[in-house]
């Protein structure tokens, strides 16, 4: 449960990192990474909500 939190909001904060990176460089591949770490941070959060449903 702890590691699946920590998970999610580490998978967010990279998320948003990266789209900051992104907008700034204008870069494909900074673009590239964003896409990732958001799809990345995405997952992370719907498996941190299917775990809050799960234990509650």
């Amino acid at each position: 449960m702890e590691y699946t939190k920590f998970a999610g909001v580490v998978g967010f904060a990279l998320s948003l990192v990266s789209a900051g990176v992104a907008i700034f460089l204008q870069a494909t591949l900074a673009q590239v990474l964003a896409t990732t770490c958001i799809v990345i941070g995405v997952a992370l959060m719907v498996g941190l909500v299917i775990d809050y449903i799960v234990n509650h």
